[in-house]
């Protein structure tokens, strides 16, 4: 699971000031020490990991009790399927 969780409090509207300080692209780094990059395709904020996963925040900034979560369309593992 710590492959998927980014230290802090980090809403979609961060990542998209991220991407914009980085001329379109974003890194954060997960709890596990996982790199995952975030980009912009069209309207949508894609996510890839470094083993060329990705997948697409479909529903963003659901705040819950211990951060945010961002739903995906797809599964990130942490290899290559």
């Amino acid at each position: 699971m710590t492959y998927h969780i980014v230290a802090g409090q980090i809403t979609a509207s961060k990542i998209l000031k991220a991407m914009c300080r980085g001329e379109g692209k974003a890194t954060f780094t997960t709890i596990q020490g996982g790199i995952i990059t975030a980009t912009m395709e069209g309207i949508d904020i894609i996510l890839n990991d470094a083993f060329g996963n990705t997948a697409t925040i479909v529903v963003a900034d659901s705040k819950q009790r211990n951060g945010v979560i961002h739903e995906i369309d797809s599964v990130i593992l942490p290899g290559k399927i």
